[in-house]
């Protein structure tokens, strides 16, 4: 299992301060059938594009979602928003095992010791997941949502710290607050052909 924690209360081991978006100015959030759209739009695209599977069924409590490097499933009762980005999210990882060796050891370290020390390792690991989601948000033609995605990237580090310092597992979107994510910069994405690589849980 991995995960983080997002408070705005300045917790010990958290990133330092940066420049937030006043909720005023942020872009409509879609409702829930918008996110089911686009996480139907996404998965088809993931699939015939890049030759990942995604599938959603039961899960076992608590995790939300797994990827292997081939596969991606997610848990089908599990909100339309927090499904869309973790399909953005786990795609991501997806990417980077397949074209990154230094990922791929990362994530076998990290499978073996899920409550280990932060690092910039970890930082850049996690970053460059969402960046590749974030290339495949824009490759379906949506803009909009670029701080919505760096805000549920904060909430899920933030939520994994959280876990880490002993926290129990929960809802992550009270880790989720508007307008406060560091700005993501997209990845492009390589060319790959997926593989089963490690299995990942993500809750």
């Amino acid at each position: 299992m991995i995960n983080k924690i997002h408070s705005s209360g300045g917790t010990p081991g958290l990133p330092e301060s940066h420049d937030t978006v006043p909720e005023s100015l942020l872009p409509p959030v879609p409702h829930a059938a918008e996110f089911e759209a686009l996480f139907s739009q996404a998965a088809a695209e993931i699939e015939s594009r890049y030759g990942i599977a995604v599938t959603c069924g039961e899960l076992s409590h608590p995790f939300t979602g797994h990827v292997d490097g081939s596969r991606i499933d997610l848990h089908k009762i599990m909100d339309p928003e927090l499904r869309f980005f973790t399909l953005l999210h786990l795609f991501g990882h997806a990417v980077a095992w397949n074209t990154s060796e230094a990922a791929r050891l990362f994530a076998q370290h990290e499978k073996l010791d899920p409550k280990g020390e932060d690092s910039g390792e970890r930082e850049q690991y996690e970053k460059s997941a969402n960046s590749y989601g974030l290339a495949l948000l824009h490759s379906l033609g949506v803009f909009r949502l670029d701080q919505w995605l760096a805000d549920w990237a904060a909430a899920d580090r933030d939520y994994f710290l959280h876990f880490r310092l002993g926290g129990e597992c929960g809802d992550q979107r009270r880790f989720f607050n508007p307008g406060q994510g560091p700005q993501i910069e997209p990845f492009k994405i390589p060319e790959f052909s997926p593989r089963v690589i490690i299995s990942r849980y993500s809750s």
